[in-house]
């Protein structure tokens, strides 16, 4: 069973991934805060994800990874973090957080 300050966390971090989706590309600071993770990590999802998209002949952004390959990669849909997101913002009762 989840503590008041883990669920706290993790709406937090539903919210900021859904933040994150809302521009349309990550970069490797996007990912750590996405998943969460470190730098080395994030990294190399990154290079991944970049690898791949070349793999399929389309164009890589600059300034980041687009957020459909991520997505794909980390076996979620914007709708489901979406989903989770308004969840964090309706079980919030008082100011106090119903624990799940």
């Amino acid at each position: 069973m989840r503590t008041e300050k883990q669920n706290i966390e993790m709406n937090e971090l539903n919210e900021t991934r859904s933040k994150i989706l809302k521009k349309g590309y990550l970069t490797v600071k996007d990912i750590q805060d996405f998943v969460p993770c470190g730098y080395t990590r994030a990294k190399k999802v990154y290079d991944y994800i970049q690898s791949q998209i070349a793999k399929e002949n389309q164009m890589p952004l600059l300034f980041g990874v687009p957020k459909k390959p991520f997505l794909k990669y980390m076996c979620l849909t914007e709708d489901e973090i979406v989903e989770y997101a308004n969840f964090g913002k309706r079980t919030k009762v008082n100011d106090q957080r119903v624990i799940i």
